[in-house]
């Protein structure tokens, strides 16, 4: 007689059974699946997602969204965070439309409320060609009670260019005691004035009545916008055989070559063809047999080459005059001198933070960033 399996072991191998299946099962379906193709991101992918990421949204085209937007980004631009309040500037002349975002920066330069370093942000940053509704609110920062406000304002509007800030211009800098701070408003004036007679006798008035290097370059600068002006190019050629055409040109020369290179630059700017004949028969004659001022000789060919029309010769003129002639206000020292006059630091200081603009004025050199002296040597 068969034995009979009991009931529980029967069941139980039945589970075991549907048990081993189902575990089974994944790993067929896993081996009949197609397999996944996998892309592996590349740097320049992970570069492409990380500029999306970053990408700012477009503020409201206009209506309450509009007005709302532009109300919160003039209170950042009002705060103390510097990196927030540049980014706010930036943003509101970006976007202005119809002056909605510029009039309100504009309001901001008579804003109490703003700190000091607030005001020279917004100063600095309304610093753009055609502004002149920002001129006109910039003139009076040019009096105010900060020479580093001033300073900024000046240079602000020498952006600008707006013709009908001269005369406050030329008001101011007969009240003007720090060197450096004149400086600026010469060279706001030169731009804003340009072609003005009395702008142009004031200017010639400065640079010829300056002891020193340092308050030529001002007065030198905004001349150089006078282009085309044969006047000031005659008037120039005689301070320049003045400065260097000496009977022993080695000893005399070498005591003089900062101003003449800037006289030299300053004429290679107006333009006017005649000052390369004077050049090449007043000056670089008397340069032919003297070995020891070859950087000299060099640099005044370069200049007559260009009132020449060799475009080519440009490079080398602005490498020897800003190494030499401390023509943007370059300096090593950032000390305040016994008289008040600000530094040379100080002076370029304050034409810092201002490549938003598409303008270049003359004598500020064309890099991205403010250089130091040192990566100017060479001429």
């Amino acid at each position: 007689m068969p034995t009979s399996i009991p009931r529980s072991i029967t069941v139980l191998t039945v589970f075991t059974v549907l048990a081993l299946v189902l575990a089974l099962a994944p790993r067929a379906g896993a081996e009949d699946a197609p397999e996944k193709k996998t892309t592996k991101k590349t740097s320049k992918d992970v570069g492409n997602d990380a500029g999306k990421k970053k990408e700012k949204p477009k503020p409201p085209a206009d209506g309450d969204a509009r007005t709302q937007w532009i109300e919160k980004v003039v209170e950042l631009a009002r705060g103390e965070d510097e990196a927030q309040r540049r980014e706010a500037l930036a943003m509101l002349l970006k976007h202005d439309q119809s002056g909605d975002c510029l009039q309100p920066v504009v309001k901001l330069l008579s804003d109490d409320r703003l700190s000091h370093d607030a005001l020279v942000d917004v100063v600095r940053a309304v610093g753009r060609p055609g502004l002149d509704d920002a001129a006109a609110a910039l003139l009076p920062l040019v009096a105010h009670a900060s020479a580093h406000v001033r300073g900024n304002a000046a240079v602000s509007l020498e952006y600008i260019g707006s013709a009908g800030t001269a005369d406050a211009l030329k008001k101011q800098l007969g009240k003007e005691k720090i060197a450096a701070v004149k400086g600026h408003i010469c060279r706001a004036l030169g731009r804003c004035g340009a072609g003005e007679g009395s702008v142009r006798s004031l200017l010639l008035k400065h640079l010829g009545k300056a002891s020193n290097d340092f308050d030529r370059v001002g007065p030198a600068v905004g001349l150089a916008y006078f282009e085309g002006d044969k006047a000031i190019a005659r008037k120039l050629e005689k301070q320049l055989a003045k400065a260097i055409v000496k009977k022993n040109m080695t000893s005399g020369f070498t005591g003089q070559r900062k101003h003449g290179r800037l006289l030299g630059w300053v004429l290679s700017e107006i333009g006017d063809k005649k000052s390369a004949a004077f050049l090449r028969k007043k000056v670089l004659s008397r340069l032919e047999n003297q070995s020891a001022l070859g950087s000299e000789k060099a640099f005044f060919e370069a200049v007559a080459r260009k009132l020449e029309g060799d475009p080519t010769a440009q490079k080398a003129i602005d490498q020897a005059v800003y190494s030499f002639s401390g023509l943007a206000g370059l300096g090593t020292t950032t000390s305040v001198s016994r008289s008040g006059s600000l530094s040379l630091f100080e002076m370029d200081e304050m034409r810092k933070e201002r490549d938003q603009s598409p303008f270049r004025p003359k004598g500020d050199p064309k890099v991205a960033k403010r250089p130091t002296l040192a990566s100017l040597r060479g001429g």
